[in-house]
């Protein structure tokens, strides 16, 4: 050790990785040249208003609205018959909000993210569908690739159209018979139609 004021070559290691040169500073002294607060501090609203525990809470809800507009973009890119639930952790909020929309579509247009992840998500899965055809590869988007995007659309319009055109058959169906059955009343009784 040195003499006088200097204090070199006594550099002292403390459990923990904290380390002094001054011997004097024992680990239970380490901040004790501090003044202690006058008053505690309190849990109460920052500058910007909002707590520790009210940020934290308020970047875990931003993650779980993205994750459940991402899943939803992707069940309307798929065509899926329904949409996915929302995620536990903000399930009563999502939940509440997307019933004040109107639907899950409503809320997930109303989101700021929606047109942009909604293109991109197309795009991707276009890619994976031409990939698929292209590869020859067997999976849902090479044995319908016809039925993605307008395909399906397509598709749905014209199983809708028979459904129509069958049920306008039966009713003309009906109404011929009717017309028959008010004919035949007619001719019963002498009158003319």
């Amino acid at each position: 050790m040195g003499k006088g004021g200097y204090l070199g070559g006594s550099t002292v290691i403390y459990p923990g990785g904290r380390w002094s040169s001054d011997p004097l500073n024992f680990p239970d002294r380490a901040n004790s040249h501090k003044a202690a607060p006058s008053r505690p501090k309190k849990a109460g609203p920052r500058k910007n208003g909002l707590t520790d525990e009210a940020k934290a809470l308020a970047v875990v809800f931003e993650a779980q609205r993205l994750s459940y507009l991402h899943s939803i973009v992707d069940a309307f890119i798929r065509r899926a018959s329904s949409f996915p639930a929302a995620p536990k952790k903000a399930r009563n909020v999502l939940a509440a909000q997307v019933a004040k929309a109107g639907g899950e579509m409503s809320w997930a247009r109303m989101q700021p993210e929606f047109l942009k992840l909604a293109e991109k998500k197309r795009k991707r899965h276009e890619k994976k569908t031409l990939m698929a055809v292209a590869n020859g590869t067997p999976g849902a988007a090479a044995k319908n690739a016809v039925l993605s995007g307008a395909g399906a659309h397509m598709r749905a319009e014209y199983h809708a159209l028979l459904a129509k055109k069958a049920k306008l058959e039966q009713d003309l169906k009906e109404t011929n018979r009717k017309l028959l059955e008010i004919k035949g009343h007619f001719d019963r009784i002498g009158a003319k139609v």
